[in-house]
């Protein structure tokens, strides 16, 4: 018997090493190509079962590498993310800096910045000779070899998603290092997956194909396979079964019309939910399932548009191995119609298949200061993370979102995606207001004035989806550059086998579904006149005015959020403005000009009269930062009009003010 034991477990042993050697093997044989690459890219059923071969995605990025301490504000939440790289290198056309270094087999799946200049190079397998040298602007921003939508600029971020496989390493530098930023999403095979490197052929070779995905990207997914039609009135309160499948097979697309005497308090209380084979996976308000909070906010993307006419659609496949349905919860206080129609394909579920998932969290209002991680969701299981969405409504004018995204995949400790802000993971820089649409993301609400009221960005994942085997954790950081309480709601979309667990709460919490109600807080010094509001009578030519508003890298904030810039060129330049008097008498000036790193001496005059002591603008306590100013006083003067010439003329720089020297901005002036 005992004998009898041992050759089974030996039968065993040898039928499992042949298994594995036969996997090994197949998994070998199954090649990564940028062909491969661009297929997958387009064809979205993919994203419904565990990737074969597997990878892992991780991030390079110029994330402050003071960030080390997660119980430390001071390091974990630093904000210097640019001009970071793993080393410095000198090759005979010159230094360049690092950004990614890493072995292979494995492929860049996207490469943004919101920067992009000097040389980007691209080196594969170990080789000396670049298989991409080329000028970073023009060939991350559609202007040069690879066209939109797979090299696009838009809201001010530079995005690059084509393909760049190699199969034993890769490196990647840039020769214009300084205030760089920049993000570099990866996949990593293991180590047996045969790959096809990218070589300096492929662009002119594949030029076919990559038109090819270009046109393919900007065609929404056409509506095929059998339909299910939507048509019900749901009463405040109730809950209506959308539809019902009882059999195996995917939902592929589903568009829905949604009818309200208040469109959109319906579009965020009315609660979608989706079950499939007696899993509820999908949690969400109606709108925000669709990628674009709150209201209706016209877009097209891959995955999910929202037309002008209200026209709601998901191109998500959904499978299920038994059954799946939907349902809409109407928590509003009137009654809320929805038709629609769904698309239901065939479809083999296998070991690899999963179920498709919709979360939504929202909190507010959260306070900014002490800043902190919030967190979008925690997931227990394996599965792929393919996507959020994120709607802010923010009560002031200024940035909202310095914050940086951490993920965590399988219980890292330290993230191995740490981003650069808020903004620049959803592909547009230097909180940019614009709109834009895209395959992969948009921004499809600002209100302004500036970065005040909704936002709404999101962005999806193909092949820079995250797999995980056990557990993955999104968090973004909440970095405001005011001390004010901003309200967030994150939709998070992933794909995870049956048994996946996570922390998102039921959308049905009445508190959080209430839009918040902004009112516009503008901070305005008392008595003062605005510098950039006034006329400007004369000026050197070299004296190039501009309003800016208060930027990234303030401290505290300019009177109306405003003040006038000058980029002085040189000594000598000056600008003549005409200052409003109330009363005219006897009047003391006080001016209140910005401290910078790259600010000049200025000398100030009042109707041609040298008026006070020079000043140096050049912010000696914190070189790195604009510092909103204090008052100085020109003196006291006799005004007998009702307007008065105050002229600013650069006479000089600090001895540590940086390149071009002899900028200045001036806040405001009061006349006592």
């Amino acid at each position: 018997m005992k004998n009898h034991s041992i050759l089974k477990l030996a039968i065993y042993t040898v039928v499992c090493l042949l298994a594995n050697t036969i996997a090994a093997q197949a998994q070998s044989q199954k090649q990564v190509t940028f062909e491969s690459l661009l297929t997958d890219m387009v064809d979205h059923t993919l994203l419904a079962e565990y990737p074969d071969p597997p990878y892992t995605c991780k991030l390079f990025s110029s994330y402050d590498r003071a960030s080390t301490t997660q119980w430390d504000e001071d390091t974990w939440f630093a904000n210097q993310d640019r001009g970071q790289y793993i080393r410095f290198e000198e090759h005979y056309q010159g230094t360049e800096a690092v950004m990614m270094d890493v072995d292979g087999p494995g492929a860049v799946v996207r490469i943004w910045s919101a920067n992009p200049r000097g040389t980007l190079r691209i080196y594969l397998d170990g080789s000396e000779v670049p298989v991409i040298e080329a000028p970073m602007k023009e060939f991350m921003t559609g202007l040069g070899s690879v066209a939109s939508p797979l090299s696009a600029l838009r809201g001010r971020g530079s995005n690059l998603y084509l393909p760049i496989p190699y199969a034993k390493h890769c490196k990647i530098t840039c020769d214009k290092m300084k205030m760089f930023y920049y993000q570099i999403n990866y996949r990593t095979y293991p180590d047996a997956t045969s790959v096809e490197s990218f070589t300096e052929d492929t662009l002119d070779e594949k030029a076919d194909l990559i038109e090819r995905t270009n046109s393919i990207l900007q065609s929404p997914l056409p509506p095929i396979h059998a339909q299910t039609s939507i048509n019900n009135t749901i009463e405040p309160g109730e809950t209506a079964e959308l539809f019902h499948v009882d059999s195996m097979g995917a939902i592929n697309s589903i568009e829905l019309t949604l009818k309200s005497h208040d469109i959109d308090e319906a579009l965020r209380q009315c609660i979608i939910k989706g079950e499939f084979d007696n899993n509820q996976t999908i949690n969400c308000p109606i709108g925000d399932f669709f990628g674009s909070a709150p209201g209706l906010n016209a877009y097209t993307s891959r995955m999910l548009s929202i037309s002008e006419s209200g026209l709601l659609t998901s191109r998500w496949i959904m499978p299920f191995e038994r059954d799946g349905k939907f349902s809409l919860t109407n928590l509003t206080d009137k009654p809320v119609t929805i038709t629609g129609l769904v698309r239901i394909a065939p479809y083999k579920w296998n070991d690899r298949s999963m179920h498709f998932h919709a979360l939504w969290r929202a909190e507010g209002p959260i306070p900014t200061k002490p800043r902190r991680d919030w967190n979008y969701a925690t997931i227990q299981g394996q599965g792929v993370w393919v996507g959020d969405a994120l709607s802010i409504a923010n009560p002031d004018k200024i940035w909202w979102g310095e914050g940086d995204e951490k993920i965590y995949v399988d219980g890292e400790k330290f993230p191995s995606h740490f981003g650069t802000g808020t903004e620049d993971y959803y592909g547009y820089g230097w909180g940019s207001t614009e709109l834009f649409e895209s395959p992969f993301h948009n921004q499809t609400r600002s209100d302004g004035p500036r970065n005040f009221g909704f936002t709404s960005v999101n962005r999806f994942r193909f092949l820079d989806a995250i797999p995980f085997k056990k557990s993955l954790k999104f968090d973004m950081e909440v970095w405001h550059w005011m001390d004010v309480g901003i309200y967030y709601a994150a939709t998070s979309y992933f794909y995870a086998m049956p048994g996946a667990t996570h922390n998102v709460p039921t959308a049905e919490n009445p508190d959080l579904l209430v839009l918040p109600k902004l009112v516009l807080d503008i901070w305005l010094r008392k008595d003062a006149v605005e510098a950039e509001k006034l006329e400007v009578l004369a000026k050197t030519k070299t004296s190039i005015l501009e309003v800016q508003r208060r930027g990234q890298g303030s401290e505290g904030t300019w009177s109306d959020m405003h003040h006038l810039l000058c980029k002085s060129k040189k000594p000598g330049d000056w600008v003549d403005l005409i200052v409003p008097v109330a009363k005219p008498g006897r009047r003391e000036v006080i001016v209140y000009p910005t401290l910078s790193w790259d600010y000049g001496i200025l000398q100030f005059y009042v109707n041609g009269e040298k008026a006070g002591e020079p000043i140096d603008t050049y912010n000696v306590k914190n070189p790195d930062r604009t510092t909103i100013p204090s008052p100085y006083s020109l003196g006291s003067f006799n005004l007998t009009e009702t307007t008065f010439t105050l002229r600013v003329e650069v006479i000089g720089t600090h001895t540590n003010s940086r390149a071009p020297h002899y900028y200045w901005g001036l806040d405001c002036i009061v006349v006592k």
